[in-house]
């Protein structure tokens, strides 16, 4: 694996946390990667000076974490070839994980006390005596003896339906239920991709996309997303010009992170270009049900002659994330493709989560007007807010979903997150939900959290930013750091 600096940045999670010194946490911080597999053996480290602008630490906070790993067998240096990765010393080899996993997962696992988190997506749960879940019959369930892969048919129609209802036809047969939105992407990527492909998607983009691609060996082409209308048809066409992908990935309703909407008549030119190009549209949906103060779109399979169009939805964001109910609508050939890799991985989905998702999809209008009611007011909240702590911060107000996509001005969006961690809240730089690495001076800001977190967040961020302008002055840290 080849990591530049702000890889290895990233992957270091929240490791400077916590109340030793400076530089023994970014040596704890550096050994957890190792171990992880986030940062492989003989992955070269950056250079001294460069890793310290970076974190956002002394030139010294990094000399003395590499000579405290050398010392400890972590890492050798030699004049003129850099500083290296061994790998763990023999005592902690036995927790190797050679597998990397994906360092904003693990840093959304890893809640450090004390600290606001405005790097997940996850909304806040619904109040289950609203949802009609007492007193819940789960006899007839109970008797099912076999796995569906496919999913419960009562909520393949009910998913079905409302499809239906939004102008587009849809079957029981046209549905598989996967664990999450994830597992769907999993699984397209398993049944498309093999090492080498092409896939074409936004750019900046979901970053749990581009993992699962990523992890089927497949090459990314990021095109332009426009922050109003979102994927840019002129870029796409000058992209599909040279190259053949196996798909086109994108998120056309309230796009994560941009919040962009694709308007009707640009989806239908999207289509038709799609289809005039044999090429297969893979349309996540996971957000489109969060209107706030704009109306979605109909979905891209609205505008589709045949059969190139793929959608994916989740309950995740709009009801309740624990719940991991997602699904794939397509042609009824491919969905049959698609079980049987499903069968394969996990058998089938769990059956109780079905049936309570069946349940409260009756209740669809409903939770989306108390989730928009909840979201307007947060993100209402966060826009007053940045503009009265952040007013030289900029972005598009969005009219639906779950984040903030905000330009932070020339300053490196990857130094920043390393500075707010120490004032108490984390943050998900822009390079991270990027195919090229690019976007490095944006936040993602999801507007999800309680009003008084929200309102401690952004004067905590607020503070880091201050740091951050005397840092760009001076070149050090602020007397308030630990080093």
């Amino acid at each position: 694996m080849e990591l530049d600096c702000s890889g290895i940045v990233t992957r270091l999670g929240k490791w400077s946390v916590g109340p030793e010194p400076l530089y023994q946490q970014l040596a704890g911080g550096l050994k957890k990667a190792i171990l992880d597999g986030a940062v492989p053996p003989d992955t070269l480290l950056p250079p001294e000076r460069t890793f310290a602008g970076a974190l956002a630490v002394s030139r010294s906070t990094v000399v003395a974490a590499y000579a405290l790993l050398r010392q400890e067998g972590w890492l050798e240096s030699r004049q003129g070839s850099g500083t290296k990765v061994l790998g763990p010393p023999l005592a902690q080899a036995k927790e190797f994980n050679p597998v990397a996993r994906n360092p904003v997962f693990e840093q959304m696992l890893d809640r450090g006390e004390g600290l606001i988190d405005f790097s997940g997506g996850i909304p806040a749960e619904l109040k289950l005596a609203d949802l009609k879940l007492t007193h819940f019959n789960l006899s007839g369930i109970l008797q099912e003896p076999r796995y569906l892969p496919q999913g419960l048919p009562e909520l393949r129609q009910a998913i079905a339906n409302q499809y239906s209802l939004k102008g587009i036809p849809t079957s029981e047969e046209q549905v598989l239920i996967t664990n999450g939105a994830q597992q769907a992407l999993a699984l397209v990527a398993a049944l498309y991709l093999q090492r080498g492909d092409t896939v074409v998607l936004e750019n900046p983009t979901y970053f749990g996309a581009m993992d699962a691609f990523r992890g089927a060996g497949a090459r990314l082409v990021g095109v332009t997303t426009d922050p109003v209308d979102g994927l840019r048809l002129d870029l796409l066409q000058r992209v599909l010009s040279t190259l053949q992908p196996r798909f086109i990935y994108l998120t056309p309703t309230f796009q994560n992170p941009t919040g962009a909407v694709m308007p009707v008549e640009q989806r239908k030119e999207l289509v038709q270009l799609a289809e005039k190009n044999d090429l297969v549209l893979v349309e996540d949906n996971t957000l489109a049900d969060l209107e706030l103060d704009q109306a979605a779109p109909p979905p891209l399979a609205a505008f589709a002659q045949g059969d190139n169009v793929i959608t994916i939805g989740s309950m995740s964001k709009l009801f309740w994330v624990g719940l991991r109910i997602g699904w794939v609508r397509a042609a009824p050939a491919l969905i049959n493709r698609l079980t049987r890799l499903k069968q394969v991985n996990d058998l089938g989905s769990g059956l109780v989560n079905q049936v309570i998702a069946t349940r409260w999809l009756d209740q669809f209008e409903a939770v989306k007007e108390w989730r928009k009611q909840e979201l307007l007011a947060k993100r209402d909240l966060m826009l007053k807010l940045l503009q009265e702590h952040l007013p030289d911060w900029g972005c598009t107000r969005p009219g639906g979903g779950l984040f903030l996509w905000v330009r932070i001005g020339p300053s490196n969006a990857g130094t920043l997150a390393q500075l707010a961690l120490r004032y108490g809240v984390v943050i998900l730089p822009g390079n991270v939900m990027s195919a090229d690495d690019s976007y490095s001076q944006y936040v993602r800001l999801p507007f999800l959290l309680d009003p008084p977190l929200i309102t401690e967040g952004i004067a905590r961020l607020s503070r880091a930013w201050e740091s951050q302008a005397v840092l760009n002055k001076t070149g050090q840290p602020t007397s308030g750091f630990i080093v």
